[in-house]
């Protein structure tokens, strides 16, 4: 057991910001249940990457998690695509995909909303390219089928 909790008394206090439960934390990600009860608990310290992979998903301050120095959040936009991400755990580029798509509905012109869509639809491509190559890094749980319809040739999103 570690002498000093204080990261894990830190991930508590932001488990508990959001109103999530251990295992709501851990399936974000992709722990076991247990791993987060005993960084909270001070038995177990969390791994680099998972301090990083807590800090992006959870919009925290990596700095303030380990020393307990500056402001819990990152500094990050203040938008509601920003907020909604936060309140969902989505990380920066959950808000960039919310972003597209708040804009992708503002467009008056139906050209111009299919450009758009287009735009995040490649955005959401490049996200799943990202985590063929890295699977860890994604912090929400999608339906396989969403991944599998979207990515059959010739798919086309009905209008």
């Amino acid at each position: 057991m570690t002498s000093d909790n204080q990261i894990g008394n830190r991930f508590k206090l932001v488990r508990n910001y959001y109103r999530l439960t251990a295992k709501d934390v851990a399936e974000k990600l992709y722990l076991s249940q247990s791993s987060i009860s005993n960084f909270e608990n001070g038995i177990r310290n969390p791994s680099a990457r998972t301090i990083k992979t807590f800090c992006e998903t959870f919009g925290v301050n990596e700095s303030w998690l380990k020393t307990g120095e500056g402001e819990m959040f990152a500094e990050q936009g203040n938008s509601e695509a920003d907020a909604i991400a936060r309140e969902y755990g989505l990380g920066a580029s959950g808000a960039a995909l919310i972003r597209a798509f708040a804009e992708l509905m503002s467009m008056p012109d139906k050209e111009m909303q299919e450009q758009a869509f287009r735009s995040v639809y490649q955005t959401f491509q490049s996200s799943v390219h990202q985590l063929d190559e890295n699977p860890e890094a994604m912090s929400v749980e999608v339906e396989p089928e969403a991944f599998q319809e979207a990515q059959e040739p010739g798919n086309q999103v009905s209008k």
